[in-house]
């Protein structure tokens, strides 16, 4: 077979490679009233648990007072805490560390004290350690999703109040 031969079926492998391979990333959305004062970011990685911890904190609260911003870690670098009364990132511990997206955002936050961190890794003792910062751990087990999403609850609620 010459190098023809060869072409086709190379070019289908990296299609079908590159479509299986790449990252799923969570779809920017927007829940509630844009002009309401209680604004809050939630910033995740795409995964199954993250998604329904994510759906049901939500579903927790009226919407006419409340604007939510569900967008990938990816676009964290494009927004600031400061525009929010409360911001929820939610990513996965690897090798201990957090996402480096996470880290470059908390180093440019000024007011971390609105910031609830939710990181899953295989430890549910571990804490990220970031000073100002809530941290929360958990394992991506569904029989863990409503204990996260209402841990989650408890706290962005904590955030509201304070801030209204």
């Amino acid at each position: 077979m010459g190098i023809r031969g060869w072409f086709f079926p190379i070019a289908l492998a990296v299609v079908l490679l590159s479509q299986g391979c790449a990252p799923k990333m969570v779809k920017t959305v927007e829940f509630g009233n844009p002009r309401a004062a209680m604004r809050v970011l939630i910033a995740s990685e795409a995964s199954d648990f993250k998604k329904a911890v994510i759906d049901q904190v939500v579903a927790g609260y009226d919407r006419k007072d409340l604007y939510f911003k569900v967008t990938d870690l990816q676009n964290l670098a494009d927004e600031t805490a400061s525009d929010f009364a409360a911001v929820i990132i939610i990513n996965s511990c690897v090798a201990w560390q957090l996402n480096p997206r996470v880290n470059a955002f908390l180093n440019k936050t000024e007011m971390p004290a609105n910031i609830i961190l939710l990181t899953t890794a295989g430890d549910q003792d571990w804490l990220a350690g970031i000073d100002g910062v809530d941290a929360i751990t958990a394992a991506s087990l569904p029989a863990d999703i409503e204990r996260t999403a209402e841990k989650l609850k408890v706290k962005l609620g904590a955030l509201i109040h304070a801030a209204a």
